[in-house]
C-alpha cells in the first residue's frame, strides 16, 4: 500500500511542535511520503517534506468554509493518507472519508467542546454553546468515517467515545530528548540566572499573575526572586494590563524576564538557566482534562516542577519525587512551595533529576514517535490498534 500522507495544517505556526518537529519527522523515518500543506509567509528549508504553501486569504477561507476551498487540490493529488491538524478542516475531512478512497485521521489535542463554552468569551453565552454543539457534532461524524483518531490526554481519549478505541492512539506531548541533551552538555556548568520560570500560552487563565503575586509575597519576605517568562504575556490585555501595574507598583521591573514567544527549537536553550519551573493553570474545565505540555519540557530540562493540584498534572508529576503540588490560584500555597524549594536546594535538585531520568528511560517523543508509526502502520491496514500507555502511570 502506498505511505503518501498529506497534513492540513491552516491555522497555527507552520513549526508546530507536535506536527512538524515530532510526528512528520517520525513517518519520514518510517518510510511514508510526508507533505505539508500550510499557511506561512516563510520559507521552509526542509528536502525531506514536501512543502505546500498557502496564502492567508486561502487559510482564512479555509477557516470559514470547513476547508472545502482546498477539495480541488486535495482531490488532484496522489494522497491516500490525509492528517487533519485543525477543528475547522474537519467539514473537508469528513466528506473525504465518507465519498472518497482516501483514508483520514484527526489529531485532537485539545477539549474543543469546554474551548469553545468558556474561552470564547467575547461570543455571547448561547452563541458559545451552538458553537460548542457544532464541535461534538463534527467529532462524533468524524468519529463515524474517519481510520483513526489520535490524542494528546487520557480525558480527550474518553470524551471521543464514539470513535472505538482500537482506533485511537495516545500520543502525548512528550519533549524531543535529544533536542534536550544537545543542550543540556552545552550547559553542564551554565550559570542559574532565574530561580523561577513560567513556559508557554500566558493569559489570566494560565495563573501567571498568581506566580508574580507569589514573588510579591516573598520579597515581603526577605526574598528577591528572578522569573523568566517564556512567552508573551503581552497578548491578553487584561492580563497585561494588571502585570504592569503590579510590576511597578511592587518595583519588579529587574526581577522579571519576558522573551516573548520563542521557536520550539529554542526552548531548551532558554530553560536552562533557570531553577524551578511552574505550571500555575487555574481550575478551569478546560484545564481539568488537557495537560500541561510545559512539564515535559521541564522535566528534559532537569528542572523541580511546582504545579497547581489538576489531574492531568498528576498522571506524571507525583509529589515529592519529581515535582510539588499547590492548590490552583491559591497564592500563599503557591509562595510557601517556591520558599521551600529555594531554602531546600538540595532537595530542589533531586526533584529536577529525577524527572530528567524519567525523560531518558522512557518519557520522551522518541517514545511516543514509534507509537505514532506503530499506530499509522496498524490502522491503515485496518487492523485494531491496543492503546497501553493509560494512566495510572507507574512512577518509580
Amino acid at each position: 500500500m502506498k505511505k503518501n500522507i498529506l497534513f492540513l495544517h491552516t491555522t497555527g505556526n507552520w513549526w508546530d511542535h507536535r506536527y512538524y518537529f515530532k510526528q512528520m519527522p517520525a513517518l519520514v523515518n518510517a518510510y511514508f511520503s510526508v507533505s505539508y500543506l500550510v499557511c506561512t509567509s516563510e520559507k521552509i528549508d526542509n528536502p525531506q517534506i514536501n512543502t505546500i504553501i498557502v496564502s492567508e486569504k486561502t487559510a482564512k477561507r479555509a477557516r470559514i468554509s470547513g476547508g472545502f476551498n482546498l477539495l480541488g487540490q486535495v482531490l488532484k493529488s496522489d494522497f491516500n493518507l490525509v492528517q487533519i491538524c485543525n477543528l475547522e478542516l474537519l467539514p473537508l475531512g469528513i466528506f473525504l472519508a465518507f465519498f472518497t478512497p482516501k483514508k483520514v485521521f484527526y489529531d485532537c489535542r485539545e477539549d474543543h467542546y469546554n474551548a469553545m463554552l468558556f474561552s470564547k468569551v467575547w461570543f455571547p453565552k448561547w452563541v458559545r454553546l451552538m458553537l460548542a454543539t457544532g464541535v461534538k457534532v463534527l467529532e462524533f461524524l468524524a468519529s463515524k468515517s474517519f481510520t483513526g483518531f489520535i490524542v494528546s490526554d487520557p480525558a480527550i481519549f474518553k470524551m471521543h467515545r464514539y470513535m472505538h478505541d482500537k482506533k485511537k492512539v495516545l500520543f502525548y506531548n512528550m519533549a524531543i530528548n535529544q533536542q534536550f541533551e544537545n543542550e543540556r552538555i552545552k550547559s553542564i556548568n551554565a550559570q542559574k540566572i532565574y530561580d523561577l520560570v513560567v513556559l508557554g500560552s500566558m493569559s489570566i487563565r494560565t495563573g501567571v499573575l498568581n506566580v508574580i503575586e507569589a514573588m510579591v509575597a516573598l520579597k515581603k519576605q526577605g526574598f528577591s526572586l528572578k522569573l523568566k517568562l517564556i512567552g508573551n504575556p503581552r497578548v491578553d490585555q487584561s492580563l497585561w494590563e494588571k502585570m504592569e501595574k503590579l510590576i511597578s507598583d511592587e518595583n519588579l521591573h529587574d526581577q522579571i524576564h519576558i522573551t516573548g514567544k520563542v521557536p520550539y527549537s529554542e526552548v531548551p536553550k532558554e530553560l536552562m538557566d533557570c531553577k524551578i519551573a511552574i505550571i500555575p493553570l487555574l481550575d478551569l474545565p478546560k484545564f481539568r482534562n488537557n495537560m500541561a505540555t510545559k512539564q515535559f519540557e521541564y522535566m528534559a530540562a532537569g528542572l523541580p516542577i511546582i504545579s497547581s493540584r489538576l489531574q492531568p498534572q498528576q498522571y506524571f508529576i507525583q509529589d515529592g519525587f519529581n515535582g510539588l503540588f499547590y492548590e490552583p490560584g491559591n497564592v500563599t500555597d503557591l509562595a510557601a512551595k517556591i520558599r521551600f524549594l529555594i531554602e531546600k536546594p538540595d532537595f530542589a535538585s533531586i526533584l529536577g533529576s529525577n524527572g530528567l531520568q524519567k525523560t531518558k528511560e522512557d518519557w520522551n517523543s522518541e517514545n511516543q514517535q514509534n507509537k505514532y508509526v506503530d499506530f499509522y502502520l496498524t490502522r491503515i491496514q485496518n487492523k485494531p490498534y491496543i492503546e497501553n500507555q493509560f494512566p495510572p502511570i507507574i512512577i518509580s
